[in-house]
């Protein structure tokens, strides 16, 4: 009798040993239906430089300086999350030392050339803007990363795969989030997860509060996302940047 309630036992300690296994795989199957990373939120600009945008915002047309540093910050954004540091508007603005005096070393036969934004307006940018082939240069060239993929042509799942293997993605949006248009000048935003319903993004061209909460339905997204449906990112499992491609800049604070 003894050996029978101890054999009783045993299956017992085994199905429920069973049953558990079984529910906690239900539980990692159905988080894989989700896919947020930790990416540290960064404005292209601080709340001072909010408060003078806005002002800036009230004079004529022609004499607006607007600020075009949502690629650099996005790319800030990504290589603090691989590198495991903080991202910083000083590191931004090293970005745009890179811009202005060495992006155009490595485009080719047809450089581009960069304006440097009037005194007291660093926070800016470069007025004419970086691209999605700039902003590989500087992933590679500059931060020093070596595995960093930009492809066109994508769709919604392909954002959720690279999400799953751990890698945010930047893509080029419609700058006022509309419809798409024949713009020639586009908004780079972060996207660093979605759930089964709506993506998640880190936009640089909001203020804190509301850019680190951006979200779009998978429909929202693929009205804005444009030109090529093109994704730029690095890949996680090859992220040892070269430390000595990486390029010292003096930093030039922002007034």
């Amino acid at each position: 009798m003894m050996r029978f309630i101890r054999s009783k036992g045993i299956f017992m300690i085994i199905l429920v040993s069973m049953f558990s296994n079984l529910l906690f795989s239900g539980v990692a199957l159905a988080a894989n239906a989700e896919s947020i990373l930790s990416v540290t939120y960064l404005s292209q600009l601080t709340p001072d430089q909010w408060v003078d945008q806005w002002y800036e915002h009230m004079k004529k047309p022609e004499e607006i300086i607007s600020s075009m540093n949502c690629g650099p910050t996005a790319l800030v954004m990504l290589e603090a999350y691989f590198k495991q540091i903080s991202p910083t508007p000083e590191r931004i603005l090293e970005v745009d030392e890179f811009i202005y005096d060495s992006l155009n070393t490595f485009q080719g036969e047809n450089p581009k050339t960069y304006t440097r934004p009037p005194q007291g307006y660093e926070y800016t940018g470069a007025r004419e803007g970086v691209n999605t082939a700039d902003m590989q240069i500087i992933l590679q060239e500059f931060m020093g990363f070596e595995e960093v993929v930009l492809s066109t042509g994508n769709n919604i799942e392909d954002i959720k795969r690279y999400l799953d293997q751990g890698s945010p993605v930047i893509i080029p949006v419609n700058r006022i989030y509309a419809q798409k248009s024949e713009a020639k000048v586009y908004h780079f935003t972060l996207i660093r997860g979605y759930d089964e319903e709506r993506f998640y993004a880190n936009d640089p061209g909001k203020p804190d509060a509301i850019g680190s909460q951006a979200n779009f339905t998978f429909e929202e997204l693929e009205q804005i996302w444009q030109p090529g449906n093109r994704i730029l990112t690095v890949i996680p499992a090859l992220t040892n940047f070269v430390e000595e491609n990486v390029q010292e800049v003096v930093t030039v604070v922002p007034r």
